[in-house]
């Protein structure tokens, strides 16, 4: 079985790093939605750039989990028993769950080069504590791999994540995601294992607050905003918020510039 590089898998939570400090109320699903500002939608932007940019980089949740398809899975990982991965890093653990069928459509007891076609389910949880910046997360990742003894693989797949975050910083605006879903659906070169173009489409549950030095809120609001994404296969991708706000994303510095 191949060795894989070690990934820093922990950036994939940096999903909420503003340098912000996020009111302490909790997400409602049956509180009203507000129509952000263009100040907001900034915000917002700066929220979804991270998760997208660690779930899409190299080393991030999709390369990560198309090398456990082939059997490089990275040294931190390791198999439990058939089609069952575990692992830890960066505070976070790792529950994998992998089926996978070569050519002829047999079931492989071990996902390895000779994989044709796999799905793939990693469950991630813990708590990620990092300057200004603390939280608690539950992700829900699910892919699907076709082609994988071909030249390109194809990937759809959904990510879901629940936080429960905190920041500290001073009359700062905050966003604070809630609940993440994003749907994904990408082509990957076969000897890169990263994502060179695609789509996806996500629903944002967001909280909004501004916070004066007494921590007393200023402003909150809570939205629920539509995203797309799609990637250009230079390493760059265009997010689309509410189809008004348009950001030009860098997925490797998670740099969003709007356009």
């Amino acid at each position: 079985m191949k060795t894989g590089l070690n990934c820093q898998i922990c950036s994939v939570f940096l999903i909420l790093a503003f340098g912000v400090l996020a009111s302490s109320f909790a997400c409602d699903s049956d509180e009203k939605a507000d129509t952000p500002t263009s100040r907001e939608y900034d915000a917002i932007a700066r929220g979804i750039a991270p998760l997208v940019s660690a779930e899409l980089k190299a080393n991030g949740i999709l390369e990560t989990s198309t090398k456990i398809v082939v059997g490089d899975e990275p040294s931190w990982i390791h198999i439990e028993s058939t089609g069952k991965l575990e692992g830890s890093v960066g505070g976070l653990t790792w529950d994998v769950l992998a089926q996978c069928q070569d050519s002829q459509d047999e079931e492989l007891e071990v996902c390895d080069e000779s994989t044709d076609e796999a799905q793939l389910t990693a469950l991630v949880n813990g708590s990620l504590t990092l300057p200004n910046y603390r939280a608690a997360v539950d992700v829900d990742s699910k892919w699907f791999f076709e082609g994988l003894q071909g030249s390109t693989i194809n990937a759809t797949g959904t990510t879901e994540i629940a936080a429960d975050s905190e920041f500290d910083s001073l009359l700062t605006s905050a966003a604070k995601v809630c609940h993440f879903d994003f749907d994904f659906d990408f082509q990957i070169p076969i000897d890169e294992y990263e994502a060179t173009s695609g789509t996806g489409n996500a629903t944002v549950d967001v909280y909004y607050s501004k916070t004066r030095i007494d921590g007393s809120n200023i402003e909150e609001g809570k939205f629920v905003v539509d995203a797309q994404l799609f990637v250009d296969g230079n390493g760059k991708a265009t997010l689309t918020l509410d189809g008004v706000a348009q950001y030009q994303l860098d997925l490797q510095t998670s740099l969003v510039i709007r356009v």
